[in-house]
This record gives C-alpha cells, sequence and structure tokens, in this order.
C-alpha cells in the first residue's frame, strides 16, 4: 500500500490516542515491506546469522515503546514510513556490527577499501546454494578421491565460508588450506582443458564453461584489442575495489594512457570480471568531451584484464574539494560540464549510477571529466524488483538502497548530480554519519541540512536546484540532466 497518503499520519494519531486496532493497523500495514527491506540487504552469510524478521520485530518494539512515551511525531504523509525504515535499518546495521566484530567476523576476508562500493558488504559474491550444486556435479570426480578432511574443506568453501573458520574447522594450517584448495582448482581446470585467460564460469546454465567475456549489441563498435606488450607502464596513479590505475605509454603510437587492471583477486570471478568488461563495452557507446573515452581493451599473460582509456591530466574534484572549497562560480561551471556528459549518456541509454567527487577529473583546462562507468547500467535493464545495491554510500539515491522508491533509471542520475553538487558547494556529502548503516538510514528517511547553513554565500536559487536534485521521489526531481545544464548555464551566462 502506497504511503503517499495523510492516512498514515491519522494512524499514527490513532495509535497515540490509544484508539482500538490502530497499533494492528500500523503492524500489518508495514510488516511485509520492512521484512523484505530487511532480507534485502542482508548477504547469505549474514542471512545465516541474522533472522530478517527478528530485526523487524525488534524495530517494532522500539517504535511502540517510544511512540507511547511521546517521543515521535508524525506530520507529513510519508513520515510513519521513513521512521519504521529508519529504525528497521538501524536495527539491522547493529546486528551486522555485532556479527563482524572480532571472533564473530563473517567479513574478514571482504573488508572494502575507501573507494570500493560502499555497501560491498550486503551483497555477497560467493555462490548460491543453487551454484553450488552445480559446481558440486561438475567437480565430483576430482572430488571423489578426496579425503573426508579434504572434501569437508571444499564444502565449507562453497558455503562461503572463511579461510580461517575452515582451517579451524578441519584442524590445519589456513596456509595448508589454501593450498589444498588451489590444488583442486588446477585439477578442475585441467579437466575442463582452460588455460590461461579462460575461466571456468561456475553457473547453473547449459554454458558454464564458457569463458566471460564482454556484452557486446550487434549496433554497437567493436571494442580494440590491445597487446600488453604494446604498453610501457610508467607510475601507479590511482586505486579502488576493483582494480588498480597506471600511467602508460602506447609503444606503436606514443599516445600517453590510463590503464586500469582488474584486481587479480578478482581474475577467476566471472561476475567481477562480466561487471570490469561491461564498462568498456558501455563507455564505448560514448563520445563526448565530458566523458573519459576507452581506447581499448586486453590481458596480461597471466590472464589479468586491463582497459585502456584516455588520461586525462589533473586531478579529480575529490582531491580539490580536500583542499580547499571551490568557488560558486566553479561548482557551476563543473556541474554543467557533467549534467552536458550525463544528457549524452542518457541519450544514448547509459545510466551512470556512481555520480562522486573522486569519480569527475579536472582537465589542465579546469573542465570538468566523468570517469569510472564500472556501475553503470543500460536503460531498460534495471527493474523495481532488483535486489542488488551498488554504489558510493553518501552520493546515492534512494532507489539505489531499496526498490520501496522506485526503480533505478536516469532520474538516479539526477539525485547523484544533486549529491555531487551539495558536495563541491558545501564540501562535503548531503548526509555525514560515522558508520555507512547511518549515512544509509538518514538518505531514506532525512533530508539534508540546508546548504546555506554551511555556506552562508550560496544563492537562494542555487541551492533549490540543489535540494530538488536530491528529492526523494524521481517525480519531484528536474526531469533530466539538460535541465539541470540549462539552469547552471543560465547563471554563468549573467
Amino acid at each position: 500500500m502506497s504511503d503517499l497518503t495523510p492516512s498514515s499520519a491519522r494512524i499514527f494519531a490513532s495509535f497515540v490516542a490509544d484508539e482500538p486496532d490502530a497499533a494492528a493497523q500500523i503492524f500489518h500495514r508495514y510488516l511485509q515491506r520492512l521484512c523484505r527491506l530487511a532480507q534485502t540487504r542482508l548477504a547469505p552469510r549474514l542471512a545465516r546469522r541474522v533472522d530478517p524478521e527478528d530485526v523487524v520485530m525488534s524495530a517494532y518494539r522500539s517504535f511502540f515503546l517510544n511512540a507511547r512515551a511521546g517521543r515521535f511525531w508524525i506530520q507529513e504523509s510519508g513520515d510513519l514510513w521513513a521512521l519504521l525504515t529508519k529504525i528497521t535499518l538501524r536495527k539491522l546495521y547493529r546486528a551486522a556490527a555485532h556479527h563482524s566484530a572480532g571472533m564473530r567476523s563473517v567479513f574478514r576476508e571482504t573488508q572494502p577499501t575507501d573507494s570500493e562500493t560502499l555497501h560491498e558488504w550486503v551483497i555477497s559474491e560467493q555462490p548460491s546454494a543453487e551454484e553450488a550444486v552445480a559446481l558440486a556435479d561438475e567437480v565430483e570426480s576430482v572430488l571423489r578421491p578426496l579425503s573426508p578432511q579434504h572434501r569437508r574443506i571444499v564444502e565449507l568453501r562453497l558455503q562461503g565460508e572463511f579461510m580461517e573458520d575452515i582451517a579451524r574447522d578441519v584442524g590445519l594450517s589456513e596456509r595448508t588450506v589454501r593450498r589444498i584448495l588451489s590444488d583442486l582448482e588446477s585439477q578442475i581446470q585441467q579437466r575442463h582443458g582452460l588455460h590461461g585467460n579462460e575461466t571456468l564460469r561456475i553457473v547453473s546454465t547449459p554454458d558454464a564453461t564458457a569463458p566471460v567475456r564482454p556484452a557486446r549489441k550487434e549496433n554497437d563498435r567493436a571494442i580494440c584489442r590491445i597487446q600488453f606488450e604494446q604498453l610501457l607502464l610508467q607510475k601507479l596513479i590511482g586505486a579502488g575495489g576493483m582494480g588498480k590505475v597506471y600511467r602508460a605509454v602506447s609503444k606503436t603510437t606514443g599516445k600517453l594512457l590510463a590503464v586500469k587492471f582488474l584486481h587479480k583477486a578478482l581474475r577467476n570471478r566471472p561476475a567481477m570480471e562480466q561487471r570490469f568488461l561491461s564498462e568498456a563495452s558501455i563507455v564505448q557507446r560514448l563520445d563526448h568531451s565530458g566523458i573519459v573515452r576507452i581506447e581499448g581493451i586486453g590481458q596480461t599473460k597471466a590472464g589479468v584484464w586491463f582497459i585502456a582509456m584516455e588520461l586525462i591530466e589533473g586531478r579529480n574534484l575529490a582531491e580539490e574539494i580536500a583542499d580547499h572549497l571551490p568557488s560558486l562560480n566553479d561548482s557551476v561551471s563543473w556541474i554543467s560540464d557533467i549534467s552536458d556528459a550525463l544528457q549524452h549518456a542518457h541519450q544514448a541509454g547509459v545510466i551512470h549510477c556512481d555520480l562522486k567527487p573522486a569519480n569527475v577529473l579536472l582537465t589542465p583546462a579546469r573542465r570538468a571529466v566523468v570517469t569510472d562507468f564500472g556501475l553503470a547500467r543500460l536503460s531498460g535493464s534495471a527493474s523495481s524488483t532488483d535486489v542488488s545495491i551498488a554504489g558510493t554510500a553518501p552520493w546515492m539515491a534512494p532507489e539505489q538502497i531499496d526498490p520501496i522508491f522506485g526503480s533505478i533509471g536516469p532520474w538516479t542520475d539526477v539525485y547523484g548530480l544533486g549529491a555531487l553538487f551539495y558536495t563541491i558547494l558545501t564540501g562535503q556529502p548531503p548526509f555525514v554519519g560515522p558508520r555507512v548503516a547511518d549515512v544509509l538510514a538518514m538518505i531514506v528517511s532525512e533530508s539534508p541540512v540546508l546548504p546555506s547553513q554551511l555556506r552562508t554565500e550560496i544563492p537562494t536559487d542555487l541551492e533549490d536546484l540543489c535540494l530538488r536534485c536530491l528529492s526523494k521521489t524521481a517525480q519531484q526531481r528536474p526531469q533530466s540532466p539538460a535541465d539541470v545544464c540549462r539552469v547552471l548555464r543560465g547563471k554563468l551566462s549573467t
């Protein structure tokens, strides 16, 4: 049931007034939605330890007790859902923090780096139960001669357990466990005749042994293949959750390039390889001076994928903001540049989905250029039923956190523009908290501090545009990046 009616405020008032059935109405109206919200935020490992319904029941207990004590008050139509969402998420993240502490940790081998997608921890890359069964069928001939202890190691790893926990369970050193699994992997590859840059896909489909290749539509331009031997790496210029970026020069053309390598640890994870290669496939569609151009893709002799890109000589917006607060004129100019680039991407059917200061480069001419389309989607590929979430928490739109706010689409980048604009204007993102959990809860349930309260010289019209982009519902945001660009370029011309 939609919460966009005054009835939620009336139901809350009835509950506070001790009217019969009011508590039951609140409970049943939101129970399924809250349970689904909690369930979609749990990775399989954590779900084995945390029951989403228990989290929601705990949230309801806190809500009813505090509401009875007069600590909550509902005025607007969406306030009740926002409040219950906030309580539920905080209960959920506290449970996650409890199970990730010390020896209880279920995340010890997947601690994200600062530039990884911010809640990588709620989306598991480990095999699902169905994938584990499919893999078991594939490797049964390899497993059969193994000792019970070695079989136990494989079973635990397929269930997503960590090396340290497996070693403790079977009474071996972690190093020995890793060696056993590495030997098994080699046997599987030999059994399927895989060599070098090929990868065994562990999926329950007829082509389960097919190596990963970048998806491409028939009308897309072919991606140029680059031989690794043609590149001369000069120095490391960046690193993130997916890989490292090096400054390089082409031996054949003398052209300077930025070469992004997929982390070696992700080499045999088809989903991560596919995401990495999709960036090249998607950006290949785009031809705009405000978007970093893809020059080609290739693999090292060890089978590690890389993407060669246009090199932008300059620093990113995150570094610029950390050094000093940009002028209002620069802020308007850069958001105008980014809006124009995003409009081009949207017209080509590409949604960026990860706008943040670190993903915007500044050229020597002080022009903003958008990069890192690693989380980009094609229009129509995302639906409201897609429960996977990816992005960087402080700059994410509500619909990236939960589909209850709608599907991901071009309007998601409009929100990202607003979050980026807010950061450039004030020096901080719209929502700031001590933990990712707090930030996610604020995005779906609170309003940001007015930019003018953090920087008094911000004009009212710029503040209004920024806040409209940050509206929780897509319909209340500007309709496109072009609309944002039009307003800002009008400011630059005056």
